[in-house]
């Protein structure tokens, strides 16, 4: 019975070691894609007469396993454009991998506090934090 209940309780603690690294391994991989692959949004060099859309939530947002130009808002902004017929828009991706609502919410004011976006996006999924 001893033996059974040992057993138990070093699966359980191989699980909680495992998840304590893979957790630190995810925000490390976070925080260098945050500060190295994509740039942060510069406002002074968004035209004031650009229609500014900010975009936020998780890694859907980012576009994680992704190129940069591939993730939604390069691609809206795009789209917007090509139908505009110029260059008439500005989308700003704000996505942040692993950030759950209320980290994206927090972004949110934020940015918006920087610079008044003429739309907002907000796409977030079940990350849990």
């Amino acid at each position: 019975m001893k033996k059974t209940i040992f057993k138990f309780l070093l699966v359980i603690f191989g699980i909680l070691v495992a998840s304590i690294i893979l957790e630190a391994v995810i925000r490390g991989a976070v925080f260098i894609s945050r500060h190295f692959f994509r740039p942060p949004a510069v406002f002074s060099e968004i035209p004031q007469d650009r229609i500014l859309i900010f975009c936020f939530g998780d890694s859907f947002t980012y576009g994680i396993g992704a190129a940069p130009k591939d993730s939604y808002p390069d691609q809206l902004e795009r789209v917007l454009n090509e139908r505009a017929g110029g260059d008439k828009f500005r989308v700003v991706n704000f996505g942040l991998p692993g950030c759950n609502s209320s980290q994206a919410l927090e972004a949110m004011r934020k940015r918006i506090k920087q610079r008044k976006p003429d739309f907002v996006v907000v796409l977030c999924g079940s990350n849990r934090s």
